[in-house]
Order: structure tokens, then sequence, then C-alpha cells
């Protein structure tokens, strides 16, 4: 027996579990005469409500603990706990918005009833597919195209190799104007015999200009489900559409799972371009919307959200347990370069509690404030990371993988397999590794206490990546430190599709700076519970840093900032006098590369860090972040020896770039969204997007986005540096500082011109993501907002792909540092 329990509303959760026995609950204060039925099973759970009340379209969300009766557990959080996949709420998403807009117009562009205007391409390569008109699969008119193709070349890719390339197939047109309409849509039902997962991608071809020369606007990736007719669509507002020359369905070879078929078929019909109401995709405004933390808020924390709109002097706080205004406050007006913001601050409500912002005809989604509103985030986070593990079987999302994936060292063949797929591609990166390995044991340590569940829990997905670290050690420094695997593999070794890497013969000090961080941090968390492998962990962080004090290299702040605190953290449980007086040293050289005086710039900024010795260059990165910050090894420093003689110089350091973050970050109020970076004008075609943004003098510039070319998205960019102001926090105690490293997760949930949270799962009108290979995952995060052009603005168009919208790691563990240092 199941049950389905629909909520009427855009926000509308379906979920279906199975019926054991009944627990029955009132919930007369939340729901006004409500009656609440718990029907357990095992770890799952039913929620029957009868005389359903809804006040403004609210609907509640009652978390159960299904092992000890107690409502204790976020809705998802058992299935974190039970070792499964969370479910994916698509009701809150974009895509359930996309697939039910009106159509305000259409034009029909190909019936599929001829293949005459359709042309197959492979590169500069002989087609592999082929194509035929069908009557097997019909959406209108007599006949559809087939499309066959295989799913991979017997050829192998090497070490290197992503996939075996694209088989296109496009629809020609002869310089049309479609400007008019600012959707494409296309029915497609894929036969894809035996696969989890599948995708197709769209391809807007118009002269001259899309795609562009990255080869990144234009495109959109499309997940689709098997056996059935998909309507794919994709926005195009953003996108001249004048001269269109072709519409091409994309498949990219990238193998099969051993259980699946080694060749695919899909039929396409109808195509059409199409007139909607498009999605807000640029701008520094919020557009029609109230801008706030989906997520929430901490009781305790300030408490802002804002909107472009002005509709009256007054704005309202709601209850939604009882529908009544808890409080009535004047607006705040934030006026700047970007525009006019009507302000909402409610910082003085605290008390636990679901609630909306009314601001005359506007209204927020519901969310919640409560002493840890970032714990559901946590989890979230994790179930990324178990979604994402390598070499691990995830039932109906794939099989264990890439158990052909390996190195042979001293004549051994070892099995690489393991840690977590760094992003939607597959790749893996031994770095983030090491960083995401030592996210989990800290955050473990720090949650010990209050919530040992989560803590345990957090352990064990630590220990994951942490075997993969500990295999992944071979002579001196050597390491596996980068793999791109973008395909599936057969799994057997032998055969033209394996991966095989051997150690890299050039070190990587970061990678091994980043393993003793691990190492530290699970020795620690691991002390009472598993004492042998602390032990063997800290053994391994001590060997490193003894055999990285034989390498010569060009020190810089990147390398100085991870070392450093690498030091500290090892020396927090050796004592070893002799890592004292090393990571003095690097102290002294990291504080060389800051600017300590005021520059005589239109704002006399200092305090920032140069990346090298020369001054012509900043230090910061465009969407990847190795080192998250100069200051926190200086934090560490501080917090370990209070009493030495140079204190005083890594306090004024750390206070320096703490207040150079807060001063900029004001530039971008009310976001509060940390500023990219500093440039200076080169000569170069970096000039025209320097030129974008706030002129400093002649010759520098401070930039709102980075500088950057194809690779675009901002998530890393922003929490790197709040992980480094709310690290600074713990000594300065700003109640400034604190709300503005919080503000950069919360422009990650929501609190963001587009209103959209960058979680998938969490919040509201959170986008698909490039993540071909699992689907969306529930905790999943993009590369981030990015800008269009050379322009300094906020971009987030509806098109899904690579990178800007590709499931990242990386914003992940960054999240999970920013998370505990504003906990600590």
């Amino acid at each position: 027996m199941s049950v389905n329990i629909s909520f009427p509303r855009q926000e509308e959760i379906k979920q279906i579990y199975f019926i054991k026995f009944i627990a029955r609950v009132p919930v007369n204060d939340y729901l006004g005469g409500a009656t609440l039925f718990i029907i357990l099973a095992g770890h799952q759970c039913v929620i029957v409500m009868r005389n359903f009340l809804f006040a403004s379209g609210f609907f509640l969300l009652i978390a159960v603990s299904c092992t000890s009766g107690r409502l204790q557990e976020t809705e998802s959080g058992s299935f974190l706990y039970n070792f499964e996949p969370m479910p994916m709420d698509t009701a809150n998403s974009l895509q359930y918005k996309w697939d039910n807009k009106e159509i305000l117009s259409s034009i029909q562009l190909d019936g599929m009833e001829s293949p005459d205007n359709w042309e197959l391409s492979y590169g500069n390569r002989a087609n592999v597919g082929a194509i035929s008109l069908s009557n097997e699969k019909v959406t209108e008119g007599n006949s559809s195209i087939k499309f066959v193709c295989p799913t991979k070349l017997p050829e192998p890719l090497g070490a290197g190799g992503r996939y075996w390339g694209r088989q296109d197939l496009t629809r020609k047109f002869n310089l049309v104007d479609f400007s008019e309409y600012n959707r494409i849509a296309i029915s497609v039902y894929p036969e894809f015999r035996g696969f989890r997962k599948l995708y197709l991608t769209l391809i807007l071809h118009n002269e001259g200009n899309v795609p562009d020369r990255y080869g990144k606007e234009g495109w959109h990736t499309v997940m689709l489900k098997n056996n059935q007719w998909n309507k794919m669509v994709m926005e195009i507002p953003h996108l001249p559409r004048d001269k269109v020359t072709g519409i091409t369905i994309s498949y990219g070879l990238q193998g099969n799972e051993p259980d699946a078929a080694d060749t695919i078929v899909y039929y396409i019909d109808n195509l059409v371009f199409e007139k909607v109401e498009a999605d807000y995709y640029e701008g520094w405004g919020t557009d029609q919307a109230i801008s706030f933390s989906h997520s929430g808020y901490n009781s305790k924390d300030k408490k802002t959200a804002f909107t472009s709109l002005k509709d009256g002097d007054k704005f309202r706080l709601v209850n939604l347990a009882t529908n009544k205004t808890v409080l009535e406050k004047d607006i705040q007006k934030e006026t700047n370069r970007f525009g006019t913001f009507t302000v909402f601050d409610f910082s003085e409500v605290r008390a636990a509690g679901t609630y909306k912002i009314a601001y005359g005809n506007v209204e927020s989604s519901p969310f919640p404030v409560n002493p840890d509103v970032w714990l559901p985030v946590i989890e979230k986070i994790t179930n990324q990371f178990y979604v994402q593990r390598c070499g691990y079987e995830q039932p109906g999302i794939h099989l264990k993988c890439h158990s052909d994936w390996y190195t042979v060292y001293q004549g051994d063949t070892i099995i690489m397999a393991g840690g977590w797929h760094d992003a939607g591609d597959l790749s893996q990166s031994y770095w983030q590794t090491a960083s995401a390995t030592a996210g989990f044991f800290r955050l473990a340590a720090q949650y010990k206490a209050k919530n040992k569940k989560l803590s345990d829990r957090l352990i064990e997905e630590g220990k994951w990546g942490l075997e993969w670290l500990h295999k992944n050690r071979f002579d001196g420094l050597q390491v596996i430190s980068w793999t791109t695997m973008d395909s599936y593999t057969d799994g057997i070794i032998g055969t033209y599709d394996d991966k095989h890497v051997q150690p890299g013969g050039r070190t990587s000090t970061n990678d091994n700076y980043y393993s003793i961080i691990a190492d530290v941090e699970a020795s620690i968390a691991l002390s009472e519970s598993d004492p042998e492998l602390s032990k063997k962990c800290l053994g391994f962080a001590n060997e490193y840093w003894t055999l990285l004090q034989e390498v010569r290299q060009p020190w810089n702040t990147e390398r100085l900032s991870v070392a450093l605190m690498a030091g500290t953290k090892l020396y927090g449980l050796t004592k070893n006098e002799e890592v004292k007086q090393l990571i003095i040293a690097f102290a002294d050289s990291l504080m060389t590369f800051q600017q300590v005086e005021p520059m005589n710039w239109s704002i006399p900024l200092n305090g920032f860090f140069y990346a090298t010795r020369r001054t012509d260059r900043f230090f910061g990165y465009n969407h990847s972040c190795p080192a998250a910050s100069p200051i926190p090894g200086l934090v560490e420093l501080c917090r370990l020896f209070p009493n030495d003689d140079k204190y005083p110089d890594w306090y004024k350091s750390i206070e320096l770039h703490a207040n150079y973050l807060k001063r900029i970050a004001q530039l971008t109020a009310p976001y509060y969204m940390i500023p990219a970076n500093i440039y200076r004008l080169n000569g170069t075609e970096d000039d025209a997007q320097i030129l974008q943004g706030i002129k400093l003098d002649e010759n520098h510039y401070l930039r709102m986005f980075p500088v950057w070319q194809a690779f675009r998205g901002n998530s890393s960019v922003i929490l790197s540096p709040a992980q480094g102001l709310a690290s600074a926090n713990r000594l300065l105690k700003d109640p400034e500082m604190h709300s503005i490293a919080l503000a950069q997760l919360e422009w990650m949930q929501g609190k963001n011109p587009f209103s959209q949270s960058l979680m998938y799962g969490e919040g509201y009108d959170f986008t698909p993501q490039y993540a071909v290979f699992t689907d969306d995952i529930t905790g999943g995060l993009p590369v981030g907002i990015l800008t269009r052009d050379d322009l300094d603005i906020p971009y987030w168009k509806m098109p899904v792909l690579h990178n800007y919208k590709e499931l990242w790691g990386q914003p992940a563990f960054r999240m999970m540092e920013l998370l505990y240092y504003l906990n600590d």
C-alpha cells in the first residue's frame, strides 16, 4: 500500500512511502485544527494531514526521525544517514517552471516529414551515426527522424582523453530571422537501452556570433527520461537569432556502462520556435522578486532581504504557523552604482519559526529562522559527495565505476577508483579530494558534542576520501594529481578504454600540503573512534612535511598560504619546535607580499596581497581557488602563539586584509558580494574586461567579477575570501565582518539578483546543473554566476552547460570550510 502526498501549490511536493504502522500527532499549533498522521516503515515514513488549512499558500514540511519517533531530523536527512541518495524535490525547481510556462506564440520549423534539410557531422571525421525517416515514434504528422549512433569508438583515449567526440544532427536554415521568438523546443524520444542517465545537447547557430568563440553561448544540455517523449526547451532571449543558420541536436560519444547497449537510438519530432515570458537573466536588480536567503537565517544573525521594487514605506514579516504579522517596520533604502534597492531588516526577530516577507503586492516564499538553519545545507553537501563517490555503486545512478582507472607502481597494478568525482565530467583532483576530506573531518570534530549522529556521518564520508589519498602516495612526494574521465568504461583492465595514469614526476607541493591538512584533521577527528588510523594519519603528515622541506621552489602567496596552514595544523598536534620556526618564517615571507600602506587611488585600498613579489598582479583567481585565502594560516599562528613577539605583526596583517575585504564588499551592497580582484591594464585583450571595473587610477581597476575567458563562474571566487574573513573574525570579533562572510553563503542560497538558490534541492528556483553522469544531485553546487562578454554584471542565463552550471565539488567544500569558521 502506498500514499501519494500532494501539496496543491507551485512548491508542490510529491513523495511516496510504504506503510507499516501509524502514529497520530496533533499539530493544532501549526495548522489550526489539522491532524497529522505519521506512518513509519523502518527508516521510511509517510506524513498524512487531515483538514489541511494553508495560510497564504504555506505548506508545512514535518521532519520525522523514523528511528526514535521524535521530530528531530530534516525531511531528507534520514536518507543521508542510511547511505541512500537524497530524493530530489523538483517542484521548486526552474525545470518545473520551464516545463509549465505559457506559450504565447509559436512557429513550427520542421515536422520531420523529410530529411532534406538535415545534416550529420562528426567534427572533421566521417560520420559514425545515421538518420532515417521513421513512423515508429511520432508526435504529429506521419514521421519523425530516427538517429542511430555507437556510444564509443574502438580507439584508446589516452591518459588525457575525454571521450570520442560529438555526432551532431543539424537542421539547416538560410539566415532566417527568428527574433520574434525566444525559445527553441523539440520533442525527443530516446531509446538508450540500459542507460540509467542520458542527455542530449541543443545548439543554436546564428551567423557569425552564436556559438561564441568559446563555444559556450547557444549550448544547452538536457537530461532526458528514457523510452518516452521529452520536450527539450532552450530559452534564448540573451542571444541574437536574426540570421539563424542551424539548430543542432548533439550526442556525445561518452561510452556506456557494461550492462548498457553500445548503440543508442533517438527519435526527434516537431521542432518549433516559441515565445514565452523569459527568465530574468542579467543585471544587479532583483527584477520583480524579493531576494532573500532561501535556507533561512540563524536566530542570532543579522537578517535582511531586499528588492528593486518600490511599493510602500513599510514591510511585514508574517509567521506562517499563525498567519499573523510579527513585525511591521519601515523599509530602508540603498542607492549605489547598481541602482536603488528597498531593504528589509528584521534582525530583531529571533524566535524559531517559518516566515515570509510581505511588501505591497509581493511576498517571498517561506523561509526558516532557527538556531542552525545551515544544518540541512551541511547534510545536502554531504549527500552531493556521497553520490559523487568514485568506485562505488549508486543504484539507479551508476554501477561501480572506473575500476579500470589504474597505475603501475613497483610492478603492482593499483586500481585508483575512489575518492569523489570533482565535477560533472567525472574528473578528480588530488588537492580537491584532500580539501573535501579535511572539511568533513573538521566539521565532524566541530559537531561532535552537539550532533553526534551528523558527526559520525561526516567521519564516514571523510574516510572515503582519506582512503583514496592514502593509496595515492608513491615515491617521495609523487601523487596522481589530476585525471579526467568524462566517459563510461567497461571496468576491465586491458581493453582500449582503460585510463592508465602514472604518478607525476613533477611535484605539486599544493597537493602534498593539502594532504598534510587532511591527515591532521583526520587524526584529530579519529583519535577516539579509530586511534590506529589516527596515528597512521599523523605519521603520513609528518612524512610529507619532512620531504617537503627538501624541495626548492619559488614561493608565492598561494604556496606560502597553503604551506603555512599545513604547518600550523601539524604543529597543533605535534608541538614540534622545528615546525614552529619554519611556519613563523613562512609567515614572515607571506607578509612581504601584502600592501600595507593605502594606495593613491580613488579608493585608497590597502591590506590586499600581490600574487608574487611583483606589484603588477594581485592575488586572486578567475574561477578555481587552490589557496582560499592568504590569512587563515596567520590566524592559526595567532591562536597558537598569543604571546609571541611577532603576534602584533600577524594580527596587523590579518586586520588589514579583513578590513580590505570589508571595505570592498560595501561596493556591492545590499548583496555585499565580495568583489573579485584588482587588475592592472596590461596591453592584452584582458584590458577590455578590466576597463569595465571601477577605476582606481589610470592603470588599476577593481572588478566585481574576475577577468576570465571560457571558464566562468564565481562560487569559489566569493566563498574563498569569505573563508578568510570568517577566519579573521575569530580574532577580530567584528559583527559586520561576520555578516559579510555570511552574505556569501546567502548569495549562494538565493540572495542574489536572480533570487535563485544555486544549491540543487535547497530553497527555490534552483536550476538544473551539468551533471550528465549522475543527473542532478540534491546538494549539488555549480561553478557559479558569470558575466557576459567583457561586462562586469551578473549573468545567469537559462541554458545549462559546463562550466558555469557544472556540478563541482570545489564550491561545496569551500562552503563547508566557511560554515566551519562561521560556527567556530
